[in-house]
């Protein structure tokens, strides 16, 4: 029987980029992460980030299976970058 623990999972983009100074940070952020044989997205842009950290765009996954098929399951995480 395989335990139906779960976990979350915190992503984070950290802009070094004074600010966004010279104004050539993307609209968004889509991170991407696998396991569990599945792959959960979540778009972040300057909308939905904390306003008071700017710089530090983070989001959890959460409720995600920790095992999978009786054994711990490994996550990857990956982001892409939409144009503005």
């Amino acid at each position: 029987t395989v335990p139906d623990e779960k976990i979350s999972i915190s992503t984070k983009k950290v802009w070094n980029d004074n600010s966004n100074q010279l104004n050539e940070r993307p609209a968004s952020v889509i991170f991407l992460l696998t396991g569990d044989n599945q792959v959960y997205t979540q778009q972040l842009n300057v909308t939905n980030v904390d306003p008071t950290n700017a710089d530090n765009w983070i989001y959890t996954f959460e409720e995600l299976p920790k095992y999978m098929e009786s054994k711990e399951e490994d996550y990857e995480n990956e982001e892409e970058f939409l144009e503005s």
